[in-house]
């Protein structure tokens, strides 16, 4: 709601966003790893079909630098993706090197896919 109120004449920014995938993800933050994770990957999918294989894409960056009106699909899954980070800081066997691990191995795989997913959509 407070994106509403900060955000009165211009209605998709960063708060907008933020409380959107929060609702997005909500049903999903008591589940397991894995599940969090597959969500995560397929909310980011499909924010990323409909940008490159619509005319989303090119509205959207034109009109909105946090997303526009789909943007909470990709924001969700930074959210849920940020649950597996606080399950690894609790983890009752946690340590500092596998905390580190486990953050580059996911940055390094993110970082690939995110690669990947610079291919344009074919035609």
């Amino acid at each position: 709601m407070l994106g509403f109120v900060v955000y009165f004449s211009y209605f998709w920014d960063a708060l907008t966003d933020i409380g959107i995938s929060g609702l997005l993800a909500l049903f999903l933050i008591d589940k397991g790893p894995r599940v969090r994770a597959a969500s995560a990957a397929l909310f980011l999918a499909l924010f990323q079909v409909l940008f490159t294989c619509t005319g989303y894409g090119a509205w959207q960056m034109e009109h909105s630098l946090n997303g526009g009106p789909l943007g909470p699909l990709s924001w969700a899954s930074i959210l849920l993706l940020g649950t597996l980070a606080y399950d690894w800081l609790t983890a009752p066997n946690r340590t500092p090197a596998g905390i580190i691990r486990n953050c580059l191995a996911w940055g390094v795989a993110l970082s690939a896919l995110g690669w990947a997913l610079k291919i344009e959509c074919p035609t």
